[in-house]
């Protein structure tokens, strides 16, 4: 993964990220998969969040890749923490009728 770019950035309205990386083949794999990471970010807005990923800093991560996706989620439900806190806010009034995501930590 090497040094983020964020690690050395101020960005307005971001106020948590993670990069991560993934399991290979099912994606749990003992055996990581090197070629793919993702960035785990949460801002105070919405549009916060559309400037970043529009801006300069994701340019700096996406430019060697041959594909990049991003998805916009809301928080239905949380548990665990990262570094000592939850950073995730569970959303009021969640849309479920979109589709689900699941985002585990799990180390094997």
């Amino acid at each position: 993964m090497g040094l983020p770019p964020l690690m050395f950035s101020k960005v307005e309205g971001l106020q948590f990220w993670r990069t991560m990386g993934v399991g290979g083949e099912n994606g749990f794999s003992i055996q990581p998969d090197l070629s793919t990471y993702a960035l785990v970010t949460v801002f105070e807005t919405e549009q916060d969040a559309v400037k970043f990923y529009e801006g300069f800093i994701m340019k700096k991560y996406t430019k060697n890749c041959a594909e990049h996706r991003s998805y916009f989620m809301h928080c239905i439900l949380t548990h665990g923490k990262w570094g000592g806190s939850n950073p995730l806010l569970v959303c009021e009034n969640p849309n479920l009728t979109n589709k689900i995501a699941v985002i585990t930590r799990a180390t094997i």
